[in-house]
Formats: C-alpha cells, structure tokens, sequence
C-alpha cells in the first residue's frame, strides 16, 4: 500500500522498486529507533551503492535495471518520478537518500545541466 492506504494501482503508478528499498533489516533498525538517521542514511547509500553496482554489471535489458529506467525517466521531461516512503517524517526518510542517490549516481552523467 502507499501513502494513505492507496494501492499502486490505483496510484497509477507505472513502476515500483521494492528491490532498490532499504532492506528489511535496516528498515527495522530505524523504525525501532536502534539507530538515528545519520546511521539509516549512511547504510543505505551503502545498499544503494551495491544495488547501483549489481545493476550495472549484471544488466543488459534496461527494463531490469530500475537506475536505468529512473534514468530514462530524467532524459525525458516530462515524465516525473515521485519517491514514495512510509514515515510521517517528510525530512529523515528513505525517499530523501535516494532523491540524494539519484542526483549524485545518475543525474550528473546523464543531466550535467542541473548541477
């Protein structure tokens, strides 16, 4: 389910990445307050990392690989991406790391322009 109890058909959302979202384990380390979101980040953008790595080496049809379609996304403007996460906190969530993943792993090589 997302945000408000919307499922993602009804959402009309057109592709959901559950395997670029934290893991199970990190996920539960924060929710339980085992760790702040300096740590939750700084994990992450190491799962993140690997996921990014696992992809780029493994993957040769761009469908596979969701940094290739997120990439394809911002080569096309007028497609938006919306990052979905399950915390009431707008500012310590998982959606800010990978919008932060996002623009230093895929923007910069493929939009040089926003930087």
């Amino acid at each position: 389910m997302a945000k408000g109890g919307v499922g993602k058909e009804r959402a009309r959302i057109d592709f959901w990445f559950k395997n670029i979202a934290p893991s199970a384990e990190l996920r539960r380390l924060y929710h339980t307050d085992a760790i702040d979101f300096v740590k939750f980040k700084k994990r992450y953008l190491i799962e993140l990392a690997k996921y990014y790595s696992a992809y780029r080496d493994a993957s040769k049809n761009v469908s596979d690989n969701p940094f290739a379609v997120i990439g394809t996304f911002l080569k096309n403007e007028s497609k938006d991406i919306t990052l979905l996460y399950g915390l009431k906190d707008e500012v310590n969530n998982n959606a800010v790391v990978l919008k932060e993943f996002i623009e230093l792993r895929i923007v910069r090589f493929l939009c040089p322009i926003y930087l």
